[in-house]
């Protein structure tokens, strides 16, 4: 059978071309860059994988210092799947293919800052009301400045004077000591009132054992409760 020489060289031409195009694609592929933020600075340690298409095999590295990074890729097929993320930043994803008789693949990649919105909080609140003191024993402070219901701290006391009323009184701010008994306002002693369990309290003091307390109000504003100038203590 007699050959043709020109089909004979064509097909070797063919064979030579595959086989070329084989070894260049059997050549290990690089894919390397830099990693930096949206505003230039350079990213050091970010996780760059490569997942190699079709199968499904990863290639990873990190970042240097200067944040670049460089990837070699044994088995390569020309397909991959560049997946670069850091801490604090989105991820950054991107295809990347390598054409026969290339090896080399360069993508910078530039990750934005991953900022994180909190929802809107609204608080709401009442502003507080002081409680009305008019005709009420409830030894809360009044609704003015000079209507104070405060009582007596027995317990800074010493011993003997537990139960005087008068030493119970220059422990209450406003409330002064004379030598007639204490006094509100400047005024004298006698414009003061002393009750026990409502009803008039000529004493200077009341037991020490006895289970009350003595409270001074001065000048509470109240009609229902004449009597006195000064302050009332009962």
């Amino acid at each position: 059978m007699r050959r043709n020489p020109a089909a004979l060289a064509a097909v070797l031409l063919s064979v030579l071309s595959l086989a070329q195009s084989a070894k260049a694609q059997a050549r290990p592929h690089v894919i390397q860059g830099r990693v930096t933020s949206d505003s230039g600075a350079a990213i050091s340690a970010a996780d760059v994988f490569v997942t190699i298409a079709p199968s499904a095999e990863i290639v990873s590295a990190k970042s240097d210092a200067t944040g670049n990074y460089r990837l070699t890729i044994a088995n390569a097929t020309g397909e991959y799947i560049l997946n670069i993320s850091a801490l604090g930043y989105r991820n950054f994803h991107q295809r990347v293919t390598i054409k026969p008789g290339d090896s080399v693949a360069t993508v910078n990649a530039k990750l934005a800052v991953n900022v994180q919105q909190v929802a809107a909080v609204r608080v709401q609140a009442q502003r507080p009301r002081p409680p009305r003191s008019f005709g009420q024993e409830t030894g809360a402070p009044g609704t003015d400045g000079t209507n104070k219901t405060i009582d007596g701290v027995v317990n800074a006391l010493p011993p003997e004077l537990a139960g005087n009323i008068d030493a119970m009184a220059g422990l209450v701010p406003g409330l002064s000591l004379t030598s007639g008994g204490f006094s509100a306002f400047g005024l004298g002693a006698d414009a003061n009132m002393k009750t026990l369990n409502g009803m008039n309290f000529s004493g200077d003091a009341v037991p020490r054992d006895m289970n009350t307390s003595t409270r001074f109000i001065s000048s509470p504003w109240d009609p229902t409760r004449g009597g006195f100038s000064g302050a009332l203590a009962g």
